[in-house]
């Protein structure tokens, strides 16, 4: 992002109430280098250019706001009130402000070297934080949004409708 960018989400979020709902994806060298593989076609060794997504540009938009995604590659159950959801390959949220509503994945496992392992903490990877006039949501993974009976659509639209202003009737 430039950073007249990032000066414009952060002066929405704080002065006039946006709602920002984001779901970064993983961006991690080591894990890229190790999922390399023999393309059958070419028969030649592919290591992908990029997985996931842009964290650094991610943590530029996040950084006035108190908040920071890692880089390692989490995945797990996640437990929000009564929605459970499935995280596959998400990011932890390692820094947020004080006073941010936040739900922890627990045995989670962490991808290194081609195979998993177990956390050794449990990750935050839901987080709700209030800048200024408004909100920011993040949900370490953008997976759960593909598939539209996966219970992360009605936890993303509850959280929608929880964050907006009441609706004022009209008398028509």
């Amino acid at each position: 992002f430039l950073p007249e960018d990032v000066a414009k989400v952060d002066r929405l979020v704080k002065q006039s109430g946006l709602l920002l709902l984001l779901f970064p994806e993983w961006y991690n060298e080591k894990v890229l280098q190790e999922v390399a593989f023999i393309d059958d076609n070419t028969r030649s060794f592919w290591t992908p250019l990029t997985g996931g997504g842009n964290t650094q540009a991610v943590n530029a938009l996040l950084k006035p706001h108190g908040i920071e995604i890692g880089d390692a590659v989490i995945s797990g159950e996640l437990r929000i009130d009564h929605y459970s959801l499935q995280l596959s390959s998400g990011v932890p949220l390692v820094r947020l402000p004080p006073g941010s509503e936040v739900s922890y994945g627990r045995n989670f496992t962490v991808l290194t070297r081609k195979r998993s392992r177990p956390a050794t903490v449990d990750p935050a990877a839901w987080a709700l934080v209030r800048s200024g006039r408004g909100f920011i949501s993040l949900l370490g993974d953008s997976e759960c949004l593909e598939n539209l009976t996966n219970p992360c659509f009605t936890f993303l639209f509850d959280t929608i409708e929880a964050l907006l202003p009441p609706k004022t009737p009209t008398l028509t």
